[in-house]
């Protein structure tokens, strides 16, 4: 009579399935993470700086990332409408010295709008902001992108400006 020994191989094999399977999950895991980095949008202070002074007074405008675009995925993000940001923003009165500070690496803008309370349609708008001569308080609303060629986000900004 012969004995049947058994070598093992079914139980080796099983092994190396799962060890193949565990070795797959862990690079697509990978790619998703390195894929979903790439797609994060950078915070404005990455960017560059966005201040708005008027004599001793200084605000940051409310900002909001509109798209990105990194290494060849892009993304777009909600925009708020200037009527529905009116009373969110934040409020400066226009003085002498006033000015809009937008520093850092720029790819395109400011581009500005200038509207009144409850205006759906600009008062103004251009690349210089223009500011308005008849008191009241207004919405400005502005975009920069920040970036180069390749890599790149976009931001609104709003405030309010006071003229008196």
């Amino acid at each position: 009579m012969s004995k049947t020994v058994q070598t093992g191989r079914k139980g080796s094999g099983a092994r190396a399935f799962w060890l193949v399977c565990l070795a797959i999950v862990a690079v697509l895991a990978g790619i998703l993470w390195l894929l979903l980095k790439s797609l994060e949008p950078a915070s404005p202070a990455e960017g560059g700086l966005v201040v708005v002074r008027s004599g001793e007074e200084q605000v940051v405008p409310l900002s909001n990332a509109i798209y990105a675009y990194h290494r060849g995925a892009a993304a777009d993000f909600t925009r708020l409408s200037p009527q529905k940001v009116f009373d969110d923003a934040p409020i400066i009165a226009y003085g002498p010295d006033f000015q809009v500070v937008v520093s850092g690496r720029k790819r395109s803008g400011p581009s500005y709008e200038v509207y009144a309370a409850g205006e759906e349609r600009p008062l103004f708008y251009g690349e210089s902001l223009d500011v308005p001569s008849e008191p009241g308080t207004y919405l400005v609303y502005f975009e920069v992108a920040w970036g180069d060629e390749d890599d790149f986000e976009g931001y609104q900004y709003f405030f309010r400006l006071l003229v008196e």
